[in-house]
């Protein structure tokens, strides 16, 4: 069956026909009257009631008229079997004109794939007929009548936007959900946490105030206690009280100025499961990936989101430092807790025992009785029964949620605990999130975890790199527009991050900083040394390098130094042999580094995990060892006649202090890139090369330069090259980028076309 059109009654009306295309009805009244036929297609309408309906100041003829062209318009696109002529007058039946409405009806707003199917909003909302106020009545009747099921069609896409964490999306519903109903708690409670969520929690704060101000003038009427609850987390920040403070801290500052890109569908899986906890179901999540990929971040939406709806949350950090003290961890966060609803509930003799490990407890419960008399495991069993009931306790009052960070350095004693309790508490509001970096663990009893995920209510989340394209949106907002980077530029620091938002936003603070002296863009750049502020501030990733060079055994060694040299192509066996690396301790060398997460399998081979861990490895080896094992890969490839491209050539050669040669392997590799449509990589290099390349290779360089800013649409610095050749200006390639950048760019004379098309004639 062929696809029907699709008339949207939810907002400005629209119709579209089959293929998705909107059709365009110029006459605002025909629109009119095709929405009032198909929302009240269920009965006859009189011809004559129509003409009042529509047209009536109109003289009766006049009215006839425009309503009998109105109906032969409809008739065009639905046919003339979908108006049946009845006694009463007529009927608008089409077999083939599906309504928004419809769906709102039946409440199928979310599709099965979590996208939202229609956009929901008042009925024919910012539509009006201003000389027809019988249909303007006629659509106030209908939006009266179809509000609740307009309010909850809001309310879902407003969950559907906190499961995505899509703070754009909860305020775009939560606006609508006020223009339809202004005092609707559900709609400021969203507009407040979409607002917490980008870190504005003043504003938060004020959009309460006033409502709450209205709210007693027109209702005299007082805020839930949900709704207080969250303005009263919003209230408490940076200060702290002598004592714990039952409303805890909500984070939200943090997230001021940053969007959250790229993790909707995982947080998404995150939220689900923390909505199912509410029925009493405990589950847990542990979300696994590299270093930078975003784990600790998707941890902390949970925890905002939670917070906001005046969940007991409490957060661990896991330090390597503090491995070996135990219930270093859990002693965390059970001083987290402390202060929090429900926590005076507990046992007193439950809180002395917790209170022998976490001094913390006996600070705010001065009056516990002592402990019974115990020592080694019977201590830390009798300890772990009082964190447990200390939970029950606090799950009792509200849901809570418990999160570890980097759950690869607990401590033993802390992590025995922490599995006693998901197995001990198998019912109430309780979640414990984890994140686990790659390649990390350490202790046995996080081996233990794991392999026991299957009997526990743990689930299981491996987080991904993030793709290209959300690479590049991330990159929009770390980067004021003022000083965003070329495209080239743009797409250079992108693939050099591999997709790992921290190694982003580290290379977007490097290139604001130093500009194309960065060290994403400095690695890659055909220079003869690595040019890079050696005194710029130090990342994660630079002591990374450090610690990971005096760990490794000596043949893994060499091959890491190797592979940061070699840049591509890491598991290329043959290359290594000018190490003296044979064979078999090649594979030895790239199978340690696979596991230590340096590097990863991509499908069509390894490569290192991020641009940025290669950049370091790169420049903790000795300036003198680097050029001659530049020398001798660009010697290796060009005698083995092995496939490296041109560019790699050339950026070995430069390297090696041998630009002369490097010379024709660019040029060949700028030329065979604007062949492929990858002007980009030969903007890149040819300017990055300009100021070390030979004099006699200079005009060609020169000369490709132009021809790549053609291709990338950047005129006016193809015009300030054009300037600056020297003996190939003459070149009629010259002549034809010249004309078309003065095009482009509006700067021919008022006869210049005719007189350019005439050149170019001459010149083709």
């Amino acid at each position: 069956m062929a696809n029907p059109f699709v008339l949207t009654c939810l907002g400005f009306p629209e119709l579209q026909s089959p293929d998705g295309r909107v059709v365009r009805i110029r006459v605002k009244k025909h629109l009119a009257l095709l929405v009032y036929l198909a929302v009240e297609r269920r009965r006859s309408h009189d011809r004559s009631r129509l003409v009042e309906l529509f047209w009536p100041r109109s003289s009766p003829e006049r009215g006839r008229h425009s309503c009998a062209t109105a109906l032969s318009l409809l008739r065009t696109f639905f046919g003339r079997s979908a108006f049946a002529t009845t006694r009463n007058g007529l009927r608008f039946s089409p077999a083939n004109l599906t309504l928004d409405l419809d769906r709102l009806d039946t409440g199928d707003i979310v599709g099965t794939d979590g996208e939202a199917i229609i956009d929901v909003d008042g009925f024919l909302r910012g539509f009006d007929i201003d000389d027809a106020p019988e249909f303007t009545l006629w659509k106030e009747r209908e939006h009266a009548r179809r509000l609740p099921s307009i309010h909850a069609g809001l309310l879902t896409l407003i969950d559907h936007g906190r499961r995505r964490g899509s703070h754009d999306e909860i305020m775009k519903r939560a606006e609508r959900l006020l223009s339809v109903d202004h005092l609707a708690e559900e709609g400021i409670r969203a507009k407040m946490e979409a607002l917490a969520l980008v870190g504005d929690r003043f504003s938060a704060l004020r959009v309460f105030d006033e409502w709450k101000e209205q709210l007693a003038r027109e209702l005299m009427a007082e805020p839930s206690m949900t709704v207080q609850g969250m303005a009263s987390q919003l209230r408490k920040r940076g200060w702290q009280p002598k004592e714990p403070n039952p409303v805890p801290a909500v984070p939200a500052e943090q997230w001021r100025d940053r969007r959250f890109v790229g993790r909707k569908h995982e947080y998404r899986r995150l939220y689900e499961t923390w909505e199912a906890v509410h029925q009493h179901h405990p589950r847990h999540f542990l979300i696994a990936g590299d270093s930078g990929v975003g784990k600790t971040t998707l941890a902390q939406r949970l925890v905002t989101a939670a917070g906001l709806e005046g969940a007991s949350v409490s957060r661990v950090q896991c330090y390597q430092l503090e491995q070996r003290i135990p219930f270093a961890a859990i002693g965390g966060l059970v001083t987290g807790l402390l202060g929090r609803p429900g926590v005076a509930a507990t046992a007193p003799e439950a809180l002395a025992e917790v209170a022998r490990i976490v001094p913390q407890v006996k600070t705010h419960f001065p009056t516990l009785p002592p402990p019974k008399p115990s020592e080694g495991e019977s201590a830390r069993l009798l300890f772990a029964e009082g964190v447990i009931d200390l939970l029950r306790a606090v799950m009792d009052e509200r849901p809570l949620l418990l999160v570890m960070d980097d759950v690869h350095h607990v401590d033993e004693a802390s992590m025995a605990v922490l599995h006693l309790v998901m197995r001990r508490i198998d019912v109430g509001r309780f979640m414990v999130a984890l994140t686990l970096r790659h390649g990390e663990i350490v202790e046995p009893l996080a081996f233990r975890l794991l392999e026991s995920a299957h009997r526990l209510p743990l689930e299981t989340m491996p987080l991904e790199p993030l793709d290209p394209s959300e690479c590049r949106e991330l990159l929009t907002t770390v980067l004021p527009a003022a000083s965003m980077p070329s495209t080239p530029e743009r797409n250079a620091l992108v693939r050099a991050s591999k997709g790992y938002p921290m190694v982003l936003e580290l290379l977007a603070d490097d290139w604001r900083a130093h500009g194309t002296a960065c060290l994403g863009l400095a690695m890659v750049a055909m220079t003869t040394t690595l040019v890079h502020d050696a005194s710029a501030p130090a990342d994660p990733y630079a002591a990374l390098a450090q610690r990971l060079l005096a760990s490794l055994p000596f043949n893994s060694k060499q091959v890491l130094v190797l592979a940061a040299i070699l840049g591509g192509r890491v598991d290329d066996l043959g290359v290594y042999s000018i190490a003296d690396l044979s064979i078999g301790q090649t594979i030895d060398g790239l199978s340690d580094l696979s596991a230590r997460r340096v590097f990863r399998d991509v499908g069509s081979g390894l490569e290192f995990i991020n641009e940025l861990l290669r950049a370091h490895i790169y420049r903790c080896i000795p300036g003198p060892t680097r050029v001659r094992l530049h020398g001798a890969i660009a010697d290796w490839a060009i005698q083995s006649g092995q496939h490296l491209s041109k560019f790699a050539v050339a950026w070995h050669l430069m390297r090696a202090n041998q630009p002369q040669q490097a010379a024709g392997f660019l040029l060949q590799g700028a030329v065979e890139s604007l062949d492929k449509g990858g002007p980009d990589e030969a903007v890149l290099a040819l300017q990055s090369a300009l100021p070390e390349l030979p004099s006699s290779h200079k005009d060609e360089a020169l000369l490709l330069l132009v021809e790549g800013f053609h291709e990338l649409g950047r005129w006016q610095d193809g015009l300030t090259t054009i300037a600056s050749l020297g003996e190939v200006s003459g070149d009629p390639r010259v002549r034809v980028f010249e004309i078309e950048a003065r095009w482009r760019l509006g700067t021919l004379h008022h006869d210049g076309p005719e007189a350019a098309v005439e050149e170019l004639a001459m010149i083709a």
